[in-house]
């Protein structure tokens, strides 16, 4: 982390490469393309930073950058999974109150509050809620509304209704919220 925060506040190219020595704990910091003399030296290591992809917005919360990318484009819920994987992520998962706020700020700011029911990451599997890594969902960041209608086993979350989760048929279309984030090693 302290190489990333050194080169960060070095270099204004969003684009670079930074390296730590974890005998010395030197940093080096390097512009892309690369050119010049390479670091030599096996206790080196090396990190691309990376950055959302160009339609994402980015919010850092601790060592993790977080990239949300809104789609007003309606689309069935393993549909806008494919989608969000291709892209280098996936939809939404709603795991912390403080994701959970960066959520409700994002959409404020990208989305039509009135009408948008957007997909988040959530299946109900044997009677209990989970996201795509299975684990458990846990309901007090995102209110959980279920009317337990036969096949309602996927999460959507309602701005209108105090940006609530609610069950609901994965064959139905709603927009959605992709993720993809990224730890900062050092």
């Amino acid at each position: 982390m302290k190489c990333f925060l050194h080169c960060t506040t070095m270099m204004s190219n969003i684009r670079f490469l930074f390296s730590r020595d974890s005998g010395t704990g030197s940093c080096a910091c390097c512009y892309l393309p690369l050119s010049g003399s390479v670091l030599n030296g096996s206790k080196w290591e090396s990190f691309l930073e990376v950055s959302c992809p160009s339609h994402y917005k980015e919010h850092k919360r601790d060592d993790v950058t977080i990239c949300l990318g809104y789609s007003d484009s309606s689309m069935v819920y393993h549909a806008v999974t494919s989608s969000c994987q291709t892209e280098g992520g996936d939809l939404i998962k709603v795991d912390s109150l403080d994701k959970f706020n960066i959520l409700k700020e994002f959409l404020k700011d990208t989305a039509d509050l009135t009408t948008a029911e957007v997909w988040v990451q959530g299946e109900e599997v044997n009677g209990v809620w989970q996201f795509h890594d299975g684990t458990p969902f846990v309901d007090h960041f995102c209110p959980l509304f279920e009317t337990n209608n036969k096949g309602e086993n996927h999460m959507r979350l309602i701005p209108r209704h105090s940006f609530s989760c609610h069950d609901m048929p994965a064959s139905r279309s709603y927009n959605f919220v992709c993720e993809v984030s990224f730890r900062i090693p050092y």
